[in-house]
């Protein structure tokens, strides 16, 4: 359900060719259609799969407040995301923009799947485990898995960065000291949030997942304040 979304512009192309209107509430409207269907068919199969439970009114509210500490979690964890795209136009020069590009494209794409793809695969198999043992042997596997491809994307990127900027890129563009070893530490700590975000989701109590999210948009805030403070002293 939550890969499918990420088919939706796609889908959306010969939907909008069809209806001849190639207008952005078009493309909005499909978009909203698909979250409402998959949302629809997440919550009936929940529904379904734990009926008996959600016969208890206790069971109900434990799945509501639960509902609202993943929502707040999920919601910040998806601005954070999008976060340096809103704020590195107000921030940053036309050519700084430019540098920070091509180096997110190339080194942030990597971690960023990486980051993903803990949050996908690490919180079922947490949910599936017997006991704590079984849960820490789990972690280490994983752990060991991601951030073994964390360090060997790390060295390729630390070694191919300064070559596209002066072969393809024709050295149209400074590469800043420092920007790329900044890149692949935020993409460590990307990959290790992903991990906690795993944990707490997979085997947290429905407080300590608001507390995380309440953490999310605090740390949101704190990084929006921190990148226009930099802009304004630099």
């Amino acid at each position: 359900l939550s890969q499918s979304q990420n088919w939706v512009l796609l889908a959306s192309v010969p939907i909008v060719l069809l209806l001849a209107n190639p207008a952005s509430t078009t493309v909005i409207a499909i978009v909203l259609a698909s979250y409402v269907i998959t949302s629809g068919i997440g919550w009936a199969l929940a529904w379904r799969a734990s009926h008996r439970d959600l016969d208890s009114p206790a069971h109900f509210s434990l799945l509501s407040t639960e509902t609202l500490g993943a929502a707040v979690h999920l919601l910040a964890a998806n601005v954070f995301f999008q976060v340096d795209r809103l704020a590195v136009g107000k921030v940053l020069s036309f050519e700084e923009l430019a540098t920070y590009a091509v180096v997110a494209a190339i080194a942030g794409s990597a971690f960023r799947m990486l980051q993903v793809g803990a949050g996908y695969t690490l919180t079922p198999r947490l949910r599936a485990t017997p006991d704590r043992a079984r849960a820490l042997q789990v972690l280490r596997s994983e752990a060991l898995a991601v951030f073994g491809l964390a360090v060997f994307a790390a060295a390729a990127i630390a070694i191919v960065m300064p070559f596209i900027f002066a072969v393809p890129l024709e050295n149209r563009y400074d590469l800043p000291n420092g920007l790329v070893a900044a890149v692949i530490v935020v993409g460590f700590v990307r990959i290790w949030q992903a991990f906690a975000a795993a944990v707490v989701s997979a085997l947290g109590s429905e407080r300590l997942l608001l507390a995380m999210g309440v953490a999310g948009w605090l740390a949101l805030l704190v990084s929006v304040l921190a990148a226009f403070g930099v802009r304004e002293h630099g």
